[in-house]
């Protein structure tokens, strides 16, 4: 793909990232609800759904769903994982529903009146999710400057999204600048 696409996609990122399917728990019986098109039949308490993400975080929001508890120990793989590899400069390959899980369970951590984290559990999360990311963009900017294609098999779509589109300006500032061989 070209910059110009890659960059229409980014500019859609939002969209297409809060579409994707995450899972919560009903904490109320639920009849049938219906946000931005997105219909729930009847569902009870404690029920385990499928949703897009927009939907999982508008049924926190109103009080009818929280975050599995799975997903906190998800976290804890994901922790696990990165740190797992000898090289601290190496990707590992995260699940193509990393990005969805963790903007839910950000969302669930600061908003879902239903979870039960202390603050001090919730604080190592939080920085746990932000060292990962800063850690998985920095190699993906530093590799981005010369070739890509040895980290895409250990990205995310999102992540991919983003290396290709540095690997692609950096590419064309160096042909603008007669200096690709340099």
């Amino acid at each position: 793909m070209g910059l110009k696409e890659d960059l229409e996609i980014l500019d859609n990122l939002d969209r297409l990232i809060y579409d994707k399917t995450v899972q919560v728990i009903t904490v109320k019986e639920i009849n049938e609800l219906s946000f931005e098109g997105e219909v729930i039949k009847s569902k009870a308490r404690g029920s385990r759904i499928n949703v897009t993400l927009k939907t999982a975080i508008e049924l926190i929001k109103n009080g009818y769903a929280t975050l599995p508890d799975d997903y906190i120990t998800w976290i804890r793989k994901a922790v696990w994982k990165e740190n797992s590899v000898g090289n601290k400069n190496t990707l590992v390959r995260q699940g193509d529903d990393f990005y969805p899980k963790a903007i839910l369970t950000i969302y669930a951590l600061k908003n879902d009146r239903h979870l039960k984290i202390d603050d001090k559990t919730e604080e190592a999360i939080l920085n746990h999710l932000r060292n990962i990311i800063s850690k998985r963009l920095q190699i993906i900017m530093n590799e981005a400057y010369e070739r890509i294609d040895h980290i895409l098999p250990y990205t995310t779509p999102e992540e991919s999204l983003i290396a290709r589109i540095i690997y692609n300006s950096v590419t064309m500032w160096k042909d603008k600048m007669g200096i690709r061989d340099v």
